[in-house]
């Protein structure tokens, strides 16, 4: 029987009807919510306990991996987010998570009592559940506090990365928020990227013009990594993480259950620390209203032990490239010890330089993959960026895996960027594998992928409830 999931606590038993051969689920929301926070699902789904809030809904072939990858750690990140907001108390109850085919068009939905996870980000080793801990944020930022207008979709979003990467420093370690901040970094200047060349550069701004622009079209990682930064920047204007925390505390508690525009945050930061020495000198207008990259030097401020090996091994290949890479009389290879986000960085490291004009040879590439397995890797993160990197550098060996990939996943943040990549390479493969797959990818997806490759919107274009992956078809 199918099961019917909502936003909401449960109220009652399900109630069955013999004769119409209906379930009946009950629902009810006490905390006051905006209504894109309405959400339900319904399927055939099990239901696992992964902590003493938490339930797990997912698909059979899914529900073993799905409660693995996520025991217990929700009930982590709820305690370690309630002391980096400074105390704010997790008002909504119960904590659930409903896993969403691959084809789903976001990483996450932070709908109250039931978040929404894509069943690409399910690695096995959990080393993608920072997703888990953005959306548990969501709690505070954007479901507590919520941006006005879409305008303002960084406060929801900006904030919610932010805290996510304390969250994460204090469970891990400083190295490895640092790690994450050149992540999401490196993003931004994906996306940079992608805004300027389809000539929209105004969508760059933290604080953009969308008057006339569906919100749909102008949404990018802009809103979340250029925001985090900025919070990042005030961070050590204030003096510190523990500052941001006391105004955090502040920030929640004068604004919950309220929705507000960037010029009340701005307003209430400037009060809250008035008098601080540094916060007279922040220019507001570069960073709220200013295109592209902000003018602020990351790598100069965050520690750097986890991200020095990334940089000089993406330089040793980019060296060897030039002469085909040998594979003799090589030093141990740092990269077998790299934790997840590593291999990001390394693989962004490359891409950067290829923008650059220094391009790694199609010979380093096949030697890189034979080396590392990346053509292989279960990580959606890393398979991202080597298809990313395999189209910049124009490599034919890397078609057969992004064809692969872009049948396999249907998240934005993904399919955009890479069809794009893609199309400037291979234009004509690109857009028959946005053919033979435009059904599977969500409707929103569908109509932004279409314009990227040229091709018609047909009628009736797909909802994107369709699962690929070996273990559930």
């Amino acid at each position: 029987p199918l099961v019917a999931v909502c936003s909401g606590q449960p109220m009652g038993d399900v109630l069955s009807d013999s004769e119409s051969g209906t379930r009946t689920f009950s629902y009810k929301q006490d905390v006051p919510v905006m209504s894109y926070l309405l959400a339900m699902v319904v399927g055939d789904l099990e239901c696992r306990e992964i902590g003493p809030r938490s339930k797990i809904y997912a698909e059979p072939p899914m529900v073993e991996a799905a409660q693995a990858e996520f025991q217990d750690i929700v009930e982590e990140y709820i305690v370690t987010a309630e002391e980096v907001v400074g105390g704010s108390e997790y008002v909504w109850g119960s904590y659930n998570v409903a896993l969403m085919p691959s084809s789903f068009a976001y990483g996450g939905m932070e709908n109250p009592n039931c978040t929404f996870m894509s069943a690409s980000l399910i690695a096995g080793d959990r080393s993608l559940t920072t997703t888990l801990a953005h959306e548990i944020v969501h709690s505070w930022t954007g479901n507590l506090v919520t941006n006005a207008y879409w305008k303002d979709f960084w406060l929801n979003e900006g904030f919610t990365r932010y805290t996510e990467r304390r969250i994460l420093g204090r469970l891990h370690g400083e190295a490895f928020r640092s790690l994450l901040l050149v992540v999401g970094y490196n993003d931004l200047m994906k996306n940079v990227e992608m805004l300027m060349n389809q000539g929209t550069p105004g969508l760059t701004r933290l604080e953009p013009d969308i008057t006339d622009t569906d919100p749909d079209d102008a949404f990018s990682r802009v809103p979340y990594e250029k925001g985090s930064l900025f919070l990042f920047y005030l961070e050590g204007v204030v003096g510190g993480p523990e500052a941001m925390t006391n105004w955090l505390r502040s920030y929640i508690h004068d604004f919950q259950y309220m929705s507000i525009e960037t010029a009340d945050f701005k307003a209430h930061f400037i009060k809250h620390f008035q008098g601080k020495e540094g916060v007279q000198n922040i220019d507001w207008e570069h960073w709220l209203k200013g295109e592209g990259l902000p003018n602020f030097e990351l790598g100069a401020v965050v520690d750097g032990s986890l991200l020095r090996q990334c940089r000089e091994l993406a330089d040793e290949w980019l060296a060897e490239g030039k002469e085909e890479a040998k594979e003799e009389g090589r030093a141990p290879d740092p990269f077998t010890g790299f934790k997840a986000q590593q291999v990001m960085v390394f693989l962004d490291n490359l891409i950067n330089a290829t923008n650059e004009g220094r391009v790694l040879t199609h010979t380093a590439l096949a030697n890189m993959d034979s080396r590392y397995k990346l053509s292989s890797s279960g990580n959606v993160e890393v398979s991202y960026r080597w298809c990313m990197l395999g189209c910049k550098a124009k490599w034919p060996g890397c078609v057969p895996r992004v064809k692969e990939f872009l049948a396999s996943h249907g998240r934005g943040a993904y399919v955009k960027p890479l069809y794009m990549a893609f199309h400037a390479f291979e234009p004509e493969i690109a857009k028959a594998t946005f053919e033979q797959n435009r059904d599977f990818y969500m409707a929103v997806i569908t109509m932004q992928i279409a314009k990227v490759v040229g091709a018609p919107l047909s009628a009736g274009f797909g909802l994107g409830l369709k699962c690929r992956c070996e273990k559930c078809c």
